[in-house]
């Protein structure tokens, strides 16, 4: 287990997937495996890409995701724009660099021209979504099959299917929906924990 600064892109904050998934996995270690960390540029790119392709939302329903990104979120206040960048993508900049003023061991990102900035300038690793859920669970199964329990029961409670491996799957987190199944049908007495495990390696 580890207690780490991980730090959010907005690609990965605008999925309600991938977003619901960072979170339950935060907020499931008693202990703070990780804090997920980013900033007001990014929250104001999610917002932006969130209601360019939902014009009908009410103001109340963007108001409750800004709100609860913000309230979560540890938020990086400053960072200085003009550290060294050598990605390809300026519009990076600020994500990189607010990584860096983090502290952050992991970007989460699904932008892979992130991820070949030059390992002399970046103090984190970038890592997509599915690989980072993998590393957790690799790190503490338990904490994953907790956060699984508990969006089998937020998906109940609105009244839907849960579809947690469907999703996960159109969220691009294909190794992780493994994962994840292998946690539901362990949680449904179908599935051993010793035989989990044994999918993981």
């Amino acid at each position: 287990m580890f207690a780490e600064t991980v730090f959010a892109d907005a690609n990965v904050l605008y999925s309600k997937t991938t977003r619901d998934w960072l979170f339950h996995l935060r907020g499931s270690s008693s202990r703070g495996m990780f804090v997920v960390a980013s900033t007001v540029d990014v929250v104001a790119e999610v917002m932006y890409n969130l209601r360019r392709d939902n014009p009908t939302w009410s103001g109340r329903a963007t108001k409750s995701i800004h709100d609860g990104l913000t309230s979560t979120l540890d938020m990086i206040d400053d960072f200085d724009g003009e550290i060294e960048y050598d990605g390809t993508d300026l519009n990076d900049r600020h994500v990189h660099a607010a990584a860096v003023a983090s502290h952050a061991s992991f970007l989460i990102t699904s932008d892979d021209r992130l991820s070949r900035i030059a390992s002399d300038s970046k103090p984190y690793e970038a890592m997509t979504p599915d690989d980072f859920f993998v590393l957790i669970d690799d790190s503490s199964g338990p904490v994953v099959e907790l956060a699984t329990s508990a969006q089998i029961a937020y998906w109940r409670h609105r009244g839907e299917k849960p579809n947690l491996v469907t999703r996960l799957q159109a969220a691009q987190c294909p190794k992780f929906a493994e994962r994840v199944d292998a946690h539901i049908k362990v949680l449904a007495g179908t599935l051993s924990r010793s035989a989990r495990r044994s999918l993981g390696r």
